[in-house]
Parts: C-alpha cells; structure tokens; sequence
C-alpha cells in the first residue's frame, strides 16, 4: 500500500550512469563562516565575511577537525617520506638488475635535462 503525502521533500540527490551510488548537492549555501572576529569584551564571535553572530563552539569544533585532518596528512608525508629514505635499492626498467638508488640534487637535475636530447622530431 502505498501513500502519497505532500509534505515529502525530495532529496537533492543524482544517481549517475545508473550506478547506485548517491551523490549529495552541496548543502552549503552562501557564506561558511571560515574566518571569525573575536570580541572579548561583549564575549561575542562575528564571522568575519559577512557579519553573522557565530556560535563559538561550532567554530572550535571546525578548527579542532581542520587541525586533525592536517596532523593525519602530516604523518602520512612522514611515513611516506621515512619510507622513501629506508629503499636504498630497485630493480632497473631497462636491463632489470637491481641497482642502488642514488639521490641527486637541483643542480644535477638540471644538468641531466639541459644535456638530455629533445624527444620528437625536429623541423
């Protein structure tokens, strides 16, 4: 049995190339309060950008999760970067040898890329 009411609100949801995946709309809409002005004297928090009254825990709560968010990329490019240091070693794509991995800097970039030929042909 099936009833029809008035009072249903669609969501604002797409359905792509028949896949069930949902995708939401963007909820937000105009100003998202990212920058604030503190006034401590009236012990009030005014977004910067348009001049709302904010609450001031639900902008401590937006910073605390872009701090975390920051922290977890940060240890990501660590350990991808302790990684990267710990392989002295790889297996060559031409001859298939194993060979030692030698770190080079900007200069000897540089130098390999003047000195390489232009692939392609030339006029």
């Amino acid at each position: 049995m099936i009833i029809e009411t008035d009072n249903v609100t669609k969501l604002p949801v797409r359905l792509k190339d028949n896949t069930k995946l949902v995708a939401v709309a963007n909820p937000y809409e105009g100003c998202q309060h990212r920058r604030a002005i503190v006034d401590s004297k009236l012990a009030e928090l005014t977004c910067a950008d348009c001049n709302a009254k904010m609450n001031p825990i639900q902008f401590l709560v937006g910073l605390a999760t872009q701090e975390r968010l920051y922290e977890q990329q940060q240890q990501g490019i660590a350990a991808a970067r302790a990684e990267l240091n710990e392989r002295k070693r790889c297996r060559c794509t031409k001859c298939g040898e194993v060979t030692e991995i030698r770190r080079v800097g900007k200069r000897e970039i540089e130098r390999l890329r003047s000195t390489s030929k232009p692939q392609g042909k030339e006029p």
